[in-house]
């Protein structure tokens, strides 16, 4: 089955999040949000009547009973509430990734609820691929597409050129001087054609 899911990266900031459940799964959820931001509530799982969830912006059930985490799902559902029901694809509105930060770089990798398990090979084997200095590269990256997104003597079509240019340069032009990058740019974006 082709997943028809749509992956986001979310700013939880000072949103209310449900988590219900304990355990260690609910554990780990309640830090991670927290890191993020998130203003957490948690019920457990024996305790959870649908109104619970009225006022969350986002929930995870995190029971370990499909029945019970199945309820928490069509509560969520019933009042247009986001909702991830660990282990259960069907009792889901949205699938976690497995997560590398890398410096400003996130590298997610997800398999649409079907393989949950392989996630984490699958980020290793990916972050495997990457430069080791990936972050410092994305970072340079980010330096000059600022330059260019600020220079307005470039009319909109050529600065979007410029910048699919920019991506497509090979890592190492990212660790030259900032100068030598921006001259080539400059150089580049003078070359008809």
């Amino acid at each position: 089955m082709t997943s028809t899911s749509f992956p986001v990266a979310l700013r939880l900031e000072g949103r209310s999040v449900l988590v219900v459940g304990s355990g260690e799964v609910a554990l780990a959820r309640v830090t991670r949000l927290r890191e993020a931001g998130a203003l957490v509530r948690v019920v457990e799982a024996n305790d959870f009547v649908p109104s619970d969830v009225q006022g969350a912006w986002l929930v995870f059930a995190s029971s370990d009973n499909a029945g019970r985490d199945a309820d928490v799902f069509a509560a969520c559902e019933a009042r247009g509430i986001l909702c991830n029901a660990m282990d259960q694809p069907s009792a889901c509105s949205f699938f976690l990734m497995s997560e590398a930060r890398l410096g400003n770089v996130t590298l997610a990798v997800g398999t649409g609820g079907t393989a949950p398990g392989l996630t984490g090979r699958l980020r290793r084997e990916a972050r495997a691929g990457l430069p080791d200095d990936i972050a410092d590269l994305v970072h340079a990256y980010g330096t000059v597409r600022k330059n260019l997104a600020e220079n307005k003597d470039l009319e909109l079509p050529a600065r979007r050129a410029l910048l699919r240019w920019l991506a497509a340069q090979p890592w190492p032009f990212f660790r030259q001087p900032l100068d030598e990058q921006l001259r080539q740019v400059t150089q580049h974006s003078s070359t008809p054609g």
